[in-house]
């Protein structure tokens, strides 16, 4: 399997002011949730989002300034990956879990860099159905 990334997330304090910034310099923003997205829908994303809302969904604090995501095929393939990141010499930060948008997983690598494994089904709809989020 060839990775990529699909999402860089930046922390920042405030995700509607850091929206309206970006928007101001010309990007798109499409806001979801607590999160807003750079960019087309069909291009590799930039992120934004708070510590707190990354808290939220199981991660624990994060002191870099971006996470690095990468969507794979299904669930099973982040189960996987995690334990090849974590067999490699990374560190799992968060199991995966369902999110709000599928199954994630965060991991650090040897290096100090944080990333996201995620299987997002409306991004790649390969594989099981989607999890039932409430």
């Amino acid at each position: 399997m060839e990775l990529s990334v699909s999402c860089v997330t930046l922390l920042v304090p405030n995700v509607a002011a850091a929206a309206r910034f970006y928007a101001a310099l010309g990007f798109s923003v499409r806001e979801r949730g607590s999160v807003a997205y750079l960019g087309s829908a069909s291009t590799p994303a930039i992120a934004l989002a708070t510590l707190e809302t990354l808290a939220a969904l199981g991660l624990p604090d994060a002191p870099g300034s971006a996470i690095l995501s990468c969507n794979l095929v299904n669930a099973a393939a982040v189960d996987a990956l995690v334990e090849r990141a974590v067999a490699l010499g990374g560190s799992a930060l968060a199991a995966p879990r369902e999110v709000s948008y599928g199954i994630a997983a965060w991991v650090q690598d040897p290096f100090g860099h944080r990333w996201e494994f995620v299987w997002n089904p409306a991004k790649n709809p390969v594989g099981a159905t989607p999890p039932s989020v409430q």
